[in-house]
């Protein structure tokens, strides 16, 4: 059984990393300067772990630019995971520091690096009938969340409006390979300028365009990016029903935003009224399909 202290010996340098997740974290560095990431979870999440690494090795053969998944294992901790390490910064902080011509171009690469993800299937296992449900089964769960907090959050009825005039479309959705958290922070620039995607412990299956549901409500300083995105995703023609499907899953997105963050803190739940706001206005108030930054080339 390998002991954490095991990894101190292995490696000449183990420094503790304290954000993001619950499992515990280290950068650790090799004796010739290699440096790599170290992930520590507990027992009971060794199934979904071991999920997460396998799928990251197919995305990784399949040429995605990512950290390079580099080992698996039990620990008397729990199970962990070592990968590269990317030296580098999000794009949630770098874009902005970029021309429009240049944002324009790295949505662009990262709409090409996720339709190559999305080629990946669903387990033939996967149950595709369940998509339509799950979906409608997410949001009623919303709704009895509202009225449970008591929230009152005044776009609910425009929300439930735009998914069931869409419902019909959830249905027969191909099943693919999803993120989960596709967006700026999820999406890393390296010191070489290289795009790397990262984090996938949300991923699972289901419709791909369920990926593109967080940039949906982006505010002015993202809009090019997000152009390039679709662009390089559809070679520059997105299909009408790509518009009505992800308009609802953004609106889905948010109710959950808005019910999780109401519940924490003030200045969360107005960072979330604030993309709400931000998405009904580019949906003019859902009553527009396409967003009004969008623009077709």
């Amino acid at each position: 059984m390998v002991r954490v202290e095991d990894f101190s010996t292995r490696f000449a340098k183990m420094k503790h990393i304290n954000v993001g997740s619950s499992d515990v974290k280290y950068y650790i560095e090799s004796g010739d300067g290699e440096s790599f990431f170290l992930r520590i979870a507990k027992k009971e999440k060794k199934k979904r772990k071991k999920e997460i690494y396998k799928v990251m090795q197919a995305l990784f053969k399949l040429g995605i630019p990512m950290a390079r998944p580099v080992e698996f294992g039990i620990c008397e901790k729990g199970v962990y995971t070592i990968t590269e390490w990317i030296e580098g910064r999000t794009l949630r902080e770098v874009l902005s520091t970029h021309t429009k011509n240049k944002q324009y171009d790295i949505g662009w690469e990262a709409g090409s690096v996720l339709k190559r993800m999305h080629t990946i299937p669903a387990p033939t296992n996967h149950d595709s009938d369940f998509w339509q449900d799950s979906v409608f089964m997410v949001m009623r769960k919303r709704i009895c969340d509202y009225i449970e907090f008591s929230l009152d959050i005044p776009i609910l009825d425009d929300f439930l409006t735009k998914i069931y005039e869409n419902d019909i479309l959830f249905n027969n959705r191909p099943q693919y390979f999803l993120h989960g958290d596709f967006d700026f922070q999820n999406i890393m620039m390296d010191t070489a300028g290289k795009l790397r995607t990262i984090d996938f412990d949300g991923f699972s299956y289901g419709d791909p365009y369920k990926d593109f549901a967080r940039f949906m409500h982006v505010g002015n300083e993202g809009v090019v990016f997000v152009n390039g995105l679709i662009h390089g995703y559809f070679n520059n023609n997105p299909p009408l029903e790509f518009w009505n499907l992800v308009a609802s899953y953004a609106a889905i997105d948010l109710m959950g935003f808005a019910i999780r963050r109401r519940l924490k803190t003030h200045a969360k739940h107005k960072k979330t009224l604030k993309m709400i706001s931000n998405f009904l206005y580019s949906f003019d108030q859902m009553r527009s399909t396409v967003p009004n930054w969008y623009k077709p080339v």
